[in-house]
């Protein structure tokens, strides 16, 4: 479970978030889990003074390097560049990047992690985190009291997404949600409600001339979600602690209903024409409809 690793790991972990230990990395030996738990009184101590062999010596033994496979898009590369230099500065331990698809990471750790080949960290969204458990690629996570500490700054429901049946196998680096863009030229003030938003799109569509007044991927469901649980639909039931029950499922109640109809209205109207997806939106919104 990389325990000789699991301090420098965390600690890289709090300034990169989102990242999953690996928990099968081949040549690692076990330490006690106390390395962990003194490894918060023993940074402090050895960050204000390497000279302390008595606080140096609760540490577990501070590896060379750290291995990280980190999604391969370019802004996301530019900014872990920039905070894997600033651990390494901190901790003097050189962390060696790998751009790799989130989308195939598992397939390539369930191939290079068995012969000691994977990351000791890697990236992937929330909803992967029953594959992840059920493979056993991941390590459980272990905090410091100061990293605890931290940590209660973060929003619950995101760090609770990347706990599966009360393991904490990750922490979250971003949370997203909608926002809605609108083109000043065309609307001098945002509107405030569903009402204002759909008599914009009323006034500003035509579609012989494929301009329209409100334009989302309508036939996504992550955008959709909203709407459909907006007036008591859900997907799955939660108990008082959050847990979900899967055999209760809320997408054809009064509510959801009532969603996905005001869905299709957008369509039966023409508000938003058929087959429309996001390049078709972002094309139509750049040009200025």
């Amino acid at each position: 479970m990389l325990k000789g690793k699991s301090f420098w790991l965390t600690a890289l972990l709090m300034l990169v978030l989102s990242m999953f230990l690996v928990a099968c990395s081949g040549d690692d030996e076990a330490t006690d889990d106390g390395g962990t738990d003194t490894g918060s009184d023993s940074e402090q101590s050895d960050t204000e003074g390497e000279g302390d062999d008595d606080a140096s010596s609760d540490l577990p033994e501070k590896p060379e390097s750290l291995k990280v496979w980190v999604n391969d898009e370019e802004q996301q590369l530019d900014a872990y560049d920039e905070i894997f230099a600033r651990f390494t500065d901190e901790y003097g331990i050189e962390v060696e990047v790998t751009p790799y698809s989130m989308l195939d990471q598992l397939d390539g750790i369930g191939l290079d992690g068995p012969s000691g080949q994977g990351p000791d960290l890697f990236f992937q969204p929330h909803d992967r985190m029953g594959d992840i458990h059920l493979q056993g690629v991941a390590a459980e996570l272990e905090f410091t009291e100061e990293q605890q500490a931290q940590l209660s700054g973060y929003n619950q429901e995101a760090f609770n997404a990347f706990n599966y049946e009360g393991i904490q196998y990750g922490i979250p680096a971003v949370v997203e949600t909608y926002a809605l863009f609108y083109n000043k030229a065309l609307v001098p003030e945002p509107p405030k409600t569903m009402d204002d938003l759909m008599t914009i799109a009323r006034d500003l569509t035509d579609a012989s001339n494929d301009e329209y007044g409100f334009m989302m991927n309508a036939l996504d469901f992550y955008f959709t979600y909203p709407f459909l649980t907006g007036d008591g639909g859900y997907i799955f039931a939660q108990d008082d602690n959050g847990n979900y029950d899967p055999s209760d499922i809320g997408l054809n109640n009064e509510g959801a209903v009532a969603g996905a109809e005001t869905i299709q209205s957008w369509f039966e109207e023409g508000l938003i024409p058929q087959g429309a997806d996001l390049d078709v939106i972002n094309g139509l919104f750049i040009h200025g409809w």
